[in-house]
Order: C-alpha cells, then structure tokens, then sequence
C-alpha cells in the first residue's frame, strides 16, 4: 500500500471516528437509508431510480475501498489537474457560469451479504440563478456513464488498486461531460444537443439518458440563454418548452414563473401553441 493509500485510509478513519453514532456489530456496515442520502440533483429522486443504500464501511481499516477513498485517489490523479476542487466524496468547479460536479457514491445492494459497490453522479448546474421558488426547477443536467454491465463499479479490495474501468470512465465519458460547455452559450447548444439526443431523445454519448428526461433539456437551455443576455434564443426556446409541456399545467406553469424572475415575458396563450 502506498503511503497516498494509507493517507487516504488516514482520512477514512477520523471522519468515521467523528461521524459513528453507534458502533456495529464485527465487520458489518452502518446502512443510511437510500431515501435521505441518494437524494437526486435538480430536485429528482435517485432513489426512484437506483435501488440501493448508501453505506459507510466499518472498521479501523475498511475490507474495501470506501467512496470517500475512491473520490480522493480520482481528485488527485484526474479532477484536481482539470481545476476542481475536492470536498468529501465530490469534485467541483465552477466558471463560466456553470457548476460541474462529481460525486461518488459507495453502495450495498440488498439483499445482504453482497459485494460493495460504487457509483458516480455527473452534473452540470447553471450557477447565476436565484433561489427556486418552484419544487422543480430544470436548471442541472446529470447522470452517469452506462457500462457493459450498466452503471456501478465492484469497490476492490482495500489492498488491490483502484479498477481500471472506473479510472477510464471518469477521466473519459466522466470529463467530457463534465467540459462538454466552458461557458453559458456553449451550454444551450449543448442542452439542444441532449434533447435531440443520440442515437434516442435524451441520450448523449454513453450517458444513456441524462437525466431529467423530457423537456428538461430545453428548459435548462432558457435559462441559460436568460443569463447570458440573449433573450430572442431565450424566447425561442420557451415557446419550444410550453408547446411541449401544454398537457402538464405544472410543469409548464413552474417554468414559466422561474423563467419569468431572470427574463421577464409576457404570459403565453396556451391552449393553441
């Protein structure tokens, strides 16, 4: 073990030490329910969508990888050198007007007993908004990169190396998402893009879909258009949004107030879009 693992290992201890409300029992995993810790960007539930617990691995030295461990050999090796910067189990960095972020997730499918896994959230948030007043505001755009096995990585042993598969998905499908637009008008093109999708509505490269699904895509386009000044593209695109959504009060209504607070437009009739 190298003395980076063992300084990563280090870390783990003190921040389990700080954190442990009770101790389990030997060599068992203190289980956060799913419903709390798994709680989606841009107001959706990963919960819904991954059916999973979070967990916190026990023990003096964790008999796997533990996320907080995983995140921090990922930072150094691949994020850090990109700009961003590290806290707990994520890596952000924000400018041109966008918020990317990865985070890791360590995970025990249930039934118990089953081998540890981990799994990444990638976004990418508009960061000049004001606060939502809405319950869903499509400002972020996220996921994770499909893998021949589908989305989560086995956590090795504490004493094997970082998987190779892992490594390669977050410093390839991982970054270019995360890179894909440097500045807000890159980032309406870009949201288009994910819309039309490829090869189905919604996808982009191995981000099989990019969550949220629907007209999410374009909504998150409008307000980016709003805070880079180009209102003509940012009306074009609502006008885009509300036609889509005419059956969905809600979801059309919350955009159109959201949208109204940094671009403010007159309200659209919308029984004939």
């Amino acid at each position: 073990m190298t003395g980076e693992d063992e300084a990563d290992l280090e870390g783990v201890n003190r921040h389990l030490r700080r954190q442990r409300v009770r101790e389990p029992g030997p060599g068992t995993d203190r289980l956060v329910r799913g419903g709390t810790a798994l709680r989606g960007l841009a107001g959706d539930r990963i919960w819904d969508v991954v059916p999973y617990v979070c967990c916190v691995d026990n023990g003096p030295v964790p008999e796997f990888w533990t996320a907080t461990r995983i995140a921090g050999r990922l930072h150094r090796t691949v994020l850090a050198p990109l700009g961003f910067e590290r806290r707990g189990t994520s890596s952000t960095r924000v400018d041109g007007g966008l918020e990317r972020s990865i985070r890791f997730y360590g995970l025990t499918a249930l039934p118990l007993p089953a081998p540890p896994q981990v799994q990444m959230i990638v976004s990418v948030t508009l960061a000049g908004l004001p606060e939502a007043v809405t319950e869903y505001r499509r400002d972020c755009l996220w996921g994770w990169p499909q893998t021949a096995s589908g989305y989560l990585y086995p956590r090795p042993r504490s004493d094997e190396d970082l998987r190779d598969d892992l490594v390669a998905d977050v410093s390839g499908p991982a970054v270019e998402f995360l890179l894909r637009a440097t500045k807000l008008d890159e980032f309406v093109l870009w949201a288009q893009e994910i819309y039309e999708g490829d090869p189905h509505r919604g996808w982009w490269g191995r981000f099989r879909p990019v969550f949220p699904q629907g007209s999410a895509p374009l909504q998150a386009a409008a307000f980016a258009a709003a805070l880079a000044g180009d209102g003509a593209g940012c009306d074009r695109l609502a006008d885009r949004v509300v036609a889509l959504e005419r059956d969905d009060d809600r979801e059309r209504d919350d955009f159109q107030r959201e949208l109204h607070r940094v671009h403010p437009r007159p309200a659209l009739d919308t029984t004939n879009p």
